[in-house]
Order: structure tokens, then sequence, then C-alpha cells
């Protein structure tokens, strides 16, 4: 089973989400960018860091099961 090891964190600039997943063989650091969550998840063009976040939280499984497929 995969774990999210750390809080999910905004770059900087705001142009992407990174977060650590961690399996019994290791782990990864994988971010999602702000025009995937824009588009598949309907994030707001104009949305803060906090939105951002929110959206995340929202689809996490989506987007872990995506990221855990690439492991």
């Amino acid at each position: 089973m995969d774990v999210l090891d750390s809080a999910p964190s905004v770059s900087v600039d705001g142009s992407s989400i990174a977060f650590r997943l961690s399996q019994a063989i290791g782990f990864a650091e994988c971010v999602i960018t702000r025009e995937a969550l824009e588009v598949h998840f309907w994030l707001s063009p104009r949305a803060d860091a906090s939105r951002m976040l929110k959206v995340f939280d929202g689809g996490r499984n989506r987007i872990v099961a995506v990221a855990e497929r690439k492991m």
C-alpha cells in the first residue's frame, strides 16, 4: 500500500504541488502541475495555494493511483 509520507506542498511559484509516496521497495518524489489540476480537477486558474491543496486533497485517490502506476 502506498502512503503519503509528508504533507503535499505548493511550489514557490505556484506552478505545481509536490508529494512523496512510499512503498516497500522505496519511495518516490512526485509532482502534479497546476495545469493538470486545472484540466482534470477543475482548479480555477486564479486559485491560491490553499485552494490548490484542497483540490489536490479532493483528487488524492486518483492522483496517487496514477503515481503508483508510474512507480
